[in-house]
């Protein structure tokens, strides 16, 4: 679980840096930073889903044990967004402003949860 936990803090980290550039473009966009943030949440998800297969008690007796299920749910929510943002092909880009939006807030939701599974349990 540790593991998947730094991986995941990765991606948001990756996540918020493509985020100032999306919104103050002084540097053109990179693809190429896109993808690797891309297969780096793809990792956190993979070995979370994974890790889900050990329950934790001292997580059940706390009461934060369903978070780690909400958290994946949520991330991997984020994750077909993200697909859906790599491959879809835009109007305006209000729209794809719009959808940046709902999946950089379905991620941090699942890391919020996340961390608090971790620091908890």
């Amino acid at each position: 679980m540790s593991l998947a936990f730094w991986i995941v803090t990765l991606a948001v980290v990756m996540g918020a840096g493509l985020a100032v550039l999306f919104l103050r473009p002084v540097w053109p966009r990179s693809t190429w930073l896109a993808a690797i943030h891309g297969l780096v949440g793809t990792g956190g998800l993979v070995l979370l889903v994974l890790a889900l297969n050990t329950p934790d008690p001292r997580a059940d007796m706390l009461g934060v044990g369903p978070f780690a299920k909400f958290a994946a749910f949520a991330i991997g929510a984020a994750w077909l967004l993200g697909l859906g943002l790599a491959f879809w092909r835009f109007r305006t880009p209000r729209s794809r402003g719009v959808l940046i939006a709902i999946h950089a807030g379905l991620a941090v939701f699942g890391y919020v949860l996340f961390m608090a599974y971790r620091s908890l349990g």
